[in-house]
């Protein structure tokens, strides 16, 4: 997409106007996940395709063996906020800020592709900022588009979602205290009945993920060695 179009783009939202129906650019997979495999230590989840946004060019601006973040811009040499058109990123231990910076900020809770629950934010300064993440596996998983609209930016997260290949499923139990008790419960919040307990060291397959009532998350785990299974909140699961 070129700069007059980025224009355009940004113009048309901020009148509400109807939005052209530009072409997706198809993002190379293949390409960014050879880079960043042997140096990042999460799972690779990356979007095959960036919506209603047509010539585009992906790079990988960050990667850490806690992270990585992906740019989707206008130019191929981009190195700043004007020519970005977004951004999808990583981060291990990473968690939803959803207190408002600002009464104009939106914070809503969101269902993305496989029931995955998720937050959808827009925050504006400069710029607005609308964004998708969720979590899995203890990691922050956030698609970003700058000015972007709500259905944009869930389409991103989405096209991630859904060609996500299966990544590892087995965890550890961890404690601060490694002879205490880890409680496995019935349901994914603290008010539910304790069906048993593990101990630091535990090897566990991990089900499904929810984030509880207290807006932590939590997975549901099954004992390699019982086969026992519950909920564990997040915090206690080490991957």
């Amino acid at each position: 997409m070129s700069r007059v179009r980025q224009l355009l783009w940004t113009t048309l939202l901020m009148l509400s106007l109807p939005l052209p129906a530009w072409a997706d650019t198809v993002v190379p997979v293949d390409r960014l996940r050879t880079q960043l495999q042997g140096r990042t230590q999460v799972p690779i989840v990356l979007p095959s395709k960036l919506p209603e946004a047509d010539s585009l060019y992906s790079n990988i601006t960050s990667n850490r063996p806690d992270g990585y973040e992906v740019s989707f811009t206008y130019t191929p040499d981009c190195q700043g906020t004007p020519c970005t058109w977004g951004y999808f990123s990583a981060q291990l231990g990473g968690s939803v800020d959803t207190d408002p910076g600002s009464p104009q900020d939106t914070i809503e809770a969101i269902t993305l592709a496989n029931g995955i629950q998720g937050y959808f934010t827009n925050s504006c300064g400069a710029y607005c900022t609308a964004q998708a993440s969720w979590l899995s596996q203890g990691v922050l998983y956030s698609a970003s588009v700058k000015n972007g609209r709500r259905e944009t930016v869930i389409a991103l997260a989405n096209s991630a979602l859904q060609t996500a290949r299966p990544s590892a499923s087995t965890a550890t139990l961890t404690s601060r205290d490694p002879g205490s008790r880890i409680n496995i419960r019935d349901r994914a919040n603290l008010q539910s009945p304790v069906r048993h307990y593990g101990l630091s060291g535990d090897s566990v397959r991990i089900l499904a993920q929810a984030i509880g009532s207290d807006q932590q998350t939590w997975y549901q785990v099954q004992f390699t060695s019982s086969g026992a299974t519950g909920w564990v909140r997040g915090d206690f699961v080490r991957f």
